[in-house]
């Protein structure tokens, strides 16, 4: 998480001493790059709750039971 927030920082720095008006389009690509992380992650978390269900039910009354 660290190096990703340098990463945007680097491109921002760059961006504005480039050209100020690369700003915006600096930042749509960094919420759009974000908005795409958090999407993955809870992918990630329903694929997992998914296969935790699946395994719960495949296991029978006793792995629910403990």
């Amino acid at each position: 998480m660290a190096s990703s927030v340098s990463v945007y920082t680097v491109a921002f720095v760059v961006a504005d001493i480039a050209d100020p008006m690369l700003v915006p389009v600096v930042e749509g690509a960094v919420l759009v790059a974000m908005a795409l992380a958090l999407w993955g992650w809870i992918e990630i978390v329903r694929e997992i709750h998914f296969a935790q269900r699946q395994w719960l039910s495949s296991a029978g009354p006793t792995a629910r039971a403990a």
